[in-house]
């Protein structure tokens, strides 16, 4: 019991949590792509500008709608590039947000436990989604 204390304790400060956990997941992909050569796709690139526009808002903005707005664009983001990946939609991603060439969103480069880290992003995503959904009170400014 005492150990879901601080959990409960971290919930209570969505906002924090939300930060400190999109944070996180940023530092980590930048570490695989700069660490390990991991290089990211065109949807990989999209849903880490979604996460830092996400971050940015809770930083100095605090709406609640803005923020559930960038997280519900992350899970169709991240849920679009995982049907790809596994053929359940046909085709190939058309967006090329760069000159220079890059990875294939149909591909999974690296993956733990047979999830793709598209399909880590939708999870987390929706993780977030109901901790600020559930959580998260704004102060009402008189």
């Amino acid at each position: 019991m005492k150990f879901y204390m601080p959990i409960k304790k971290f919930l209570q400060k969505p906002l924090l949590f939300l930060q400190v956990v999109i944070t996180l997941l940023l530092l980590a992909v930048f570490l695989l792509e700069f660490f390990y050569s991991i290089h990211p796709c065109s949807l990989c690139l999209i849903q880490r500008i979604i996460l830092i526009i996400v971050l940015l808002v809770t930083l100095l903005y605090s709406k609640k709608i803005l923020i559930l707005l960038g997280l519900i664009a992350n899970i169709g983001v991240s849920l679009y590039q995982i049907l790809l990946q596994y053929n359940i939609l046909q085709g190939t991603c058309k967006i090329n947000l760069s000159e220079t060439v890059l990875p294939s969103c149909n591909t999974i480069d690296i993956s733990f436990f047979s999830i793709s880290l598209a399909g880590y992003s939708f999870i987390i995503t929706i993780v977030l989604f109901l901790v600020m959904l559930i959580y998260y009170q704004p102060k009402h400014s008189n």
